[in-house]
């Protein structure tokens, strides 16, 4: 837009002095990527504060966990029996959850292990129950919770085949991560590690 040649000339001089780079197009379009990256980042960071604003509010409304035990006993597909909840469980006490852990009949062969030892493994405090066999646990784990509006289900299972569950239906449903000797459940701000020599 400058009106003659030695208009120009000048504001290259200029551009040179204030950016380090005499020609305007090359650094106009250097500030808009820039600025392109820096709103992308923004957005980036307006999701995690909404995340972490939802993860609080999920904090806040979590009284009473029940937990889908045999769900827990798997680093991806390795067996790693009570070694993930063993670690999880005074967690869970220490920030105040009620909590009740269920497993399926099977638990007790797998680990090879009778109930009684299972429980003590499992420390005082919390609610055990093992489903008879060829009973579903996932009825169960269900049922617990249903009524209750502060109680929340820690299970990666998404139990579609109970769409009727007012569990399902209010998606008071937590997913947990188990990873290289640690469980980590995000939406209670939780991770712990468990030794590996337990989960062999």
């Amino acid at each position: 837009s400058a009106p003659n040649g030695h208009s120009r000339s000048q504001i290259h001089d200029e551009c040179e002095k204030y950016f380090g780079d005499g020609r305007p197009r090359k650094v106009i379009a250097d500030r808009e990527r820039r600025i392109f990256q820096i709103e992308s980042a923004l957005e980036k960071i307006q999701d995690r504060i909404e995340r972490i604003r939802e993860l609080h509010l999920r904090m806040t409304e979590v009284e009473y966990l029940v937990i889908d035990g045999n769900n827990c006993c798997y680093q991806g597909e390795d067996f790693i029996g009570l070694a993930a909840l063993r670690a999880l469980l005074p967690e869970l006490r220490t920030q105040g959850y009620r909590v009740a852990v269920i497993f399926d009949g099977s638990i007790c062969p797998m680990l090879k292990l009778r109930a009684a030892e299972v429980k003590e493994q499992l420390g005082n405090g919390v609610i055990f129950h093992i489903v008879p066999s060829r009973q579903s646990a996932d009825e169960t784990i269900l049922r617990l919770a249903n009524d209750d509006p502060h109680a929340f289900v820690l299970s990666n299972d998404r139990f579609r085949e109970y769409p009727e569950s007012p569990v399902v239906q209010q998606g008071r449903l937590i997913r947990h991560e188990i990873v290289d000797g640690q469980m980590l459940v995000r939406s209670l701000g939780i991770q712990v590690k468990f030794r590996a020599a337990e989960a062999s």
